[in-house]
């Protein structure tokens, strides 16, 4: 089952949610402020998207979204994914797949324009995945820390 997060579920997403930043390629781990996870999860809970993915009654993933215009035209209103999220034990089972299709499903019923997806060096194979469902490559990041 897939659900919209409540507070409730804030104790799960902050702690995946560490697990996340300590799978991340980059060191978005490093003096990880909880209180600030916290104020972050209430925000996406309240004006954003953020989707539980739950099997009987126990939380097995999440996927998160922020609504926001292009940069470069406030017209073309996007949902950005934050975070993509599934629980170890819960990978090679199609809850994955289900957060995403509810997470478009989520995007056309508030209208905006587009959903963008992020992949990392550690998930290769998303992008075959994104050009299945109709995604097109635009822009790719590179980091480096400092």
């Amino acid at each position: 089952m897939i659900r919209d997060a409540v507070l409730e579920d804030i104790p799960f997403i902050v702690e995946e949610g560490i697990k996340f930043l300590q799978y991340h390629p980059a060191k978005i781990e490093r003096e990880v402020d909880v209180d600030h996870l916290h104020t972050l999860v209430n925000l996406l809970i309240s004006e954003h998207v953020l989707l539980i993915a739950e099997q009987d009654g126990v939380q097995t993933g999440m996927i998160a979204g922020l609504i926001v215009p292009n940069m470069y035209n406030r017209n073309y209103v996007g949902l950005q994914e934050m975070f993509w999220w599934v629980v170890e034990d819960k990978r090679n089972t199609p809850v994955a797949f289900k957060l995403y299709k509810t997470f478009e499903q989520t995007a056309k019923e508030l209208g905006v324009d587009f959903i963008s997806m992020v992949t990392t060096t550690y998930t290769p194979t998303l992008e075959k995945y994104y050009k299945k469902q109709g995604f097109i490559p635009v822009e790719s990041s590179f980091i480096k820390e400092l």
